[in-house]
């Protein structure tokens, strides 16, 4: 299988149905770029660790802040020089791709890394988002279902 085909299938996956995963210490107070700071060494230990799940969401939390949180360029300016290149286009991208599937989805993942998702390609990231949104209104869907 490619790495596309891996990263579908984990996007795919409805098992365990409520898995448990851990949530980054975060000081919601604090400005952007310590955030960024703070979860960036939370990742060399949970890296250190080879925990991939916590390695996954805690890049997830820092796409956020980068995507959402840091309002102003100057605040943006500031998060995206605490970062390489690399961690600035996988936390964003993992942002992307689990920003509607939630961190329940990354902690069903069994394939998925950084590293894996980086190197599939911007055309690929994209089918791979609108992927995602998809399967997670047929989710929403479901549910709505299953509700009334």
């Amino acid at each position: 299988m490619t790495p596309y085909q891996y990263i579908l299938e984990d996007l795919q996956r409805e098992f365990p149905m409520n898995p448990s995963y851990g949530i980054p210490f975060l000081r919601t107070e604090d400005p952007p770029e310590k955030q960024i700071r703070t979860l960036m060494n939370q990742m060399r230990r949970a890296k250190s660790r080879k925990n991939r799940i916590e390695t996954l969401i805690i890049a997830w939390h820092i796409g956020q802040i980068l995507e959402v949180k840091a309002e102003n360029p100057a605040d943006r300016t500031k998060c995206l020089r605490t970062l390489t290149t690399h961690y600035v286009k996988a936390s964003v991208w993992i942002y992307y791709l689990f920003e509607f599937l939630g961190l329940e989805q990354i902690a069903r993942t069994r394939n998925l890394t950084l590293t894996m998702l980086t190197k599939i390609g911007h055309d690929n990231h994209q089918q791979l988002v609108q992927e995602a949104t998809a399967i997670a209104g047929a989710r929403l869907q479901e549910e709505e279902v299953v509700i009334t």
